[in-house]
């Protein structure tokens, strides 16, 4: 990916992030207290505000907490497809 391209993609992960967070009614604060201190509320604006990049075993976290599959946090040209269907996730926010 080229520079600009990677800068597009990350401001759309970052979207994702936001939208993902408000549509589940979360607030920052609430999501560094679901994920019990492993998520800090000020890294999570800066991922929003694609200032860098989020760890792998954070964006785990996250989507336990947001109740999504991880893929559903990259833009949608991008998210894998499953036997034609839908992901869903079952687990725990936190363990």
């Amino acid at each position: 990916m080229m520079p600009d391209a990677q800068e597009s993609y990350a401001a759309q992960i970052g979207a994702n992030l936001r939208s993902v967070r408000k549509e589940r009614g979360l607030t920052m604060r609430s999501v560094e207290m679901l994920s019990r201190g492993r998520v800090r509320a000020r890294d999570l604006g800066r991922w929003e505000r694609s200032e860098g990049a989020m760890p792998v075993d954070v964006l785990l976290v996250v989507a336990a907490i947001y109740g999504v599959p991880p893929a559903a946090i990259f833009p949608a040209s991008t998210r894998p497809v499953v036997d034609g269907g839908t992901w869903e996730y079952s687990g725990s926010p936190v363990e």
